[in-house]
């Protein structure tokens, strides 16, 4: 018999270690995986929603949702791990009206609706004499002047806001005589309408 030898090198099933951020405010993408050790023969790709890259040693800029991680070494053989991504519940912040007309002077009560009772509420560019708060999420406001004004909502870690639009309309004076002398002294000698 004749007998052929041939030596293969046997390496296991990749195994490396990483390092993964959620999302740090709901809706944003700012969740990563880092590659804490690659190698030169190994592949790596990640997929996940919206998402495929490969061979970086940091994926960055990613959403929540589910992820597949797969590494490949050159001799074929592969390990995937499977991760999730979360994110916090979005901050919601909800003015119930877009666009309101108020009379110089006058003040107009505003409703707001949030995701979260621990909300910290600020109203921007407004004068702060101009707000009186009667509860977290009620407020009567009295603009001096049009513009549009936010109301910001954070937690600490993440900022949200909505706006509304107050058109302030003059209260205009206007001064009519009541009565004329029409004596020839040029003083209210005549009335006009």
């Amino acid at each position: 018999f004749d007998t052929v030898m041939q030596v293969l090198p046997i390496r296991s099933t990749p195994d490396i270690q990483f390092e993964l951020q959620n999302i740090s405010c709901g809706g944003d993408r700012d969740g990563f995986v880092r590659l804490l050790d690659t190698l030169a023969d190994f592949t790596y790709g990640l997929a996940g929603p919206s998402y495929f890259q490969t061979n970086p040693a940091l994926f960055n800029e990613l959403g929540a949702g589910s992820y597949a991680l797969n590494v490949a070494a050159d001799n074929g053989c592969d390990t995937t791990y499977f991760f999730e991504l979360t994110q916090p519940q979005e901050l919601t912040v909800n003015i119930r009206e877009d666009s309101i007309a108020i009379v110089k002077g006058d003040a107009v009560p505003i409703n707001v609706s949030v995701s979260h009772d621990s909300l910290f509420l600020e109203w921007l560019n407004l004068d702060k004499s101009s707000v009186n708060e009667v509860d977290s999420t009620n407020y009567v406001l009295a603009p001096l002047e049009s513009g549009l004004y936010i109301l910001e909502a954070t937690d600490g870690r993440c900022v949200t806001s909505d706006s509304v639009y107050f058109d302030v309309l003059s209260r205009e004076q206007v001064y009519l005589a009541n009565a004329f002398s029409p004596n020839g002294d040029e003083r209210n000698n005549y009335f006009y309408v």
